[in-house]
């Protein structure tokens, strides 16, 4: 048991001397970082006008009851704001009339809210009257993604690293070495696996600390991730198996990145109804489990979290066995 954990003890030491693993460590912490300076903007209301010093005060007053005004104390610069990427309509007042400018390649919709509000906001009494009512929805869905994707980063940055330490010990001709010690395969593996769920856990609530500070249930947060650190451990023995350096160990954390966080994107904007084509993929079913708690507010989540955990735990018992088969210890 004591090599066991110094040998776990000199795999994480390393990690942390690699500057491709400390960069793996480190940059999710950044993006949570920069997500807590720059998100917040996300939770500002979508509709958005921009006027000019030519538009009266009195209907800018009412026009801040439909969305958020940005002034501009000329039509050039209403114009650029205009121009930007997002669909910010301009308005500016003309001869006793409101005009309405729009780049022109906006939704049929938001070529004709502008008028409508415009109509509405000028009347002594509201031709269409509007009640705002809130249903404390004070958050983006897209900073939730965000988040969550963070979150499902830092873990599956343990099976990353967990794989690169396995390949290291595969080029530096640790592996032959280790073949000639009392060590088995089956504790190698488990060793590599301990120190990838060790990481994962520990920067998980870090980075879960940083995005919401003390606003998270740390027992809830430990349940939840558990499918997704079994994935991470899948994650690095596939690695550790079929990358042979660490230019293709890179290739493989790249492709498996990307993957991943596509899957668990889309399975937060695709259609119920076709949601059937993901459930072949095991990070699906970990990131339902954090969608149905984070984006859905909901903690009917068992189902999910029983599937999540066979599906992964199968797809380590496999991948364990190849790799007993493959490395032969002893």
């Amino acid at each position: 048991m004591r090599k066991f954990i110094n040998l776990m003890k000199k795999d994480l030491t390393n990690a942390f001397r690699d500057k491709l693993l400390t960069y793996i460590i480190v940059a999710p912490i950044v993006m949570a970082i920069l997500i807590i300076l720059f998100a917040p903007s996300l939770d500002s209301p979508k509709l958005r006008f921009a006027v000019d010093n030519s538009v009266p005060h009195s209907f800018v007053a009412e026009l801040e009851k439909y969305g958020t005004i940005e002034s501009f104390n000329s039509f050039s610069k209403l114009e650029q704001r205009v121009l930007m990427s997002d669909d910010v309509p301009g308005i500016i007042y003309r001869d006793g009339e409101f005009e309405v400018i729009l780049q022109g390649n906006e939704e049929n919709y938001l070529q004709s809210l502008p008028g409508m509000i415009i109509e509405n906001a000028s009347q002594s009494e509201p031709i269409i009257p509007i009640e705002i009512q809130s249903l404390d929805v004070n958050r983006s869905i897209i900073r939730n993604v965000l988040e969550i994707s963070i979150l499902v980063i830092i873990i599956i940055m343990g099976g990353a690293i967990m794989g690169l330490m396995i390949v290291e010990d595969k080029e530096s001709k640790v592996m032959k070495s280790l073949a000639v010690s009392p060590l088995t395969t089956g504790k190698y593996l488990f060793e590599k696996a301990a120190a990838s769920v060790i990481y994962s856990f520990v920067f998980s609530f870090l980075v879960a600390f940083i995005m919401w500070g003390f606003a998270f249930n740390a027992a809830n947060l430990l349940v939840l991730i558990i499918p997704f650190c079994l994935f991470s451990v899948a994650a690095g023995f596939l690695i550790g198996i079929f990358a042979n350096n660490q230019n293709s160990s890179i290739v493989f954390i790249k492709t498996m990145s990307s993957v991943v966080i596509a899957i668990s994107i889309a399975s937060v904007f695709v259609p119920h109804r076709l949601e059937w084509m993901l459930y072949v993929f095991p990070n699906f079913w970990a990131f339902k489990v954090l969608k149905i708690v984070f984006i859905d507010k909901s903690f009917n989540y068992f189902n999910s979290f029983l599937v999540a955990i066979i599906t992964n735990a199968l797809f380590v018992s496999a991948l364990t066995i190849y790799a007993q088969k493959k490395f032969r210890l002893r």
